[in-house]
């Protein structure tokens, strides 16, 4: 979300280095997006990207895709539950996704982190330029924290609660998938206990789930942290192996009751 380009470029090259084969599909969203489009929409805004996908699907079969999501922050986390969605409503079947590895997210709307995250773009702009934007996300962040934490579940459930409980249900992400988890305490946008908590959501739901907690790095930078580049990628290329290569008998459980149901619950 609201990623520079030259950032976006930095995961590309690294990933055409390790990978050269492979194909590379970028997604990418803003602000506006992220916090006012409908659930229908997001899937609209993503409907390219999944008539790609079944082109591949075609081409190679199913059985034999290999894919890797690779989600950085919550906006990553979104588009990719979007994606996944609109794949899931057009054929009725799961993403034939190997590895989901999240970046950096999920976590839930907190105000201090949430205001971080979305004016750290703004720090290069004058103050009279980003003056009015800075009260304009003030005021939205403030409304998101009150219906979050204040209001039913269902008031937010397209943006915040749904995409947190869908990715640990093997009806919406394929039981086989291994989830994996890099993150950061230092990290000022997203909580490390968020991140924590749905990776032993994951867990309890029978899913593969695989975790790292990088020291000394800031959000969406984790290969700047301790042990750097190295450590960072190297984990990624283990995961990459870990979910193309190695066989999983274990079986995800469907949670009891309905999203709706969900929504009621304390997560």
């Amino acid at each position: 979300m609201n990623a520079a380009p030259k950032h976006i470029d930095y995961y590309v090259r690294k990933y055409k280095a390790l990978y050269p084969s492979s194909r590379i599909i970028v997604i990418r969203t803003n602000t506006i997006q992220h916090l006012f489009s409908s659930e229908s929409a997001r899937r609209k805004q993503v409907k390219e990207v999944v008539d790609v996908l079944l082109g591949f699907e075609k081409e190679n079969g199913r059985e034999n895709e290999r894919l890797v999501v690779h989600a950085i922050s919550n906006g990553g986390a979104k588009r990719s539950y979007g994606m996944m969605g609109l794949y899931l409503e057009r054929t009725g079947r799961t993403l034939p996704m190997k590895l989901f590895l999240m970046d950096c997210t999920p976590g839930i709307p907190r105000f201090r982190r949430d205001m971080h995250a979305l004016t750290f773009p703004l720090k290069k702009m004058s103050i009279f330029k980003s003056a009015p934007i800075y009260a304009m996300l003030f005021i939205s962040v403030s409304a998101v924290y009150v219906c979050v934490n204040w209001l039913p579940y269902w008031v937010w459930g397209q943006l915040v609660w749904a995409p947190l409980f869908l990715l640990n249900d093997p009806r919406f992400i394929g039981a086989d998938t291994l989830k994996a988890y890099v993150y950061s305490k230092e990290d000022m946008s997203i909580d490390w206990r968020d991140v924590e908590k749905n990776a032993r959501k994951g867990e309890e739901a029978g899913y593969r789930v695989e975790k790292k907690l990088v020291e000394e790095a800031g959000h969406a930078q984790l290969w700047k942290g301790k042990g750097g580049e190295e450590d960072y990628w190297g984990w990624v290329k283990r995961m990459f192996e870990k979910a193309l290569l190695e066989k999983y008998s274990g079986k995800a459980v469907v949670p009891n009751g309905s999203l709706k149901d969900w929504y009621k619950q304390k997560y």
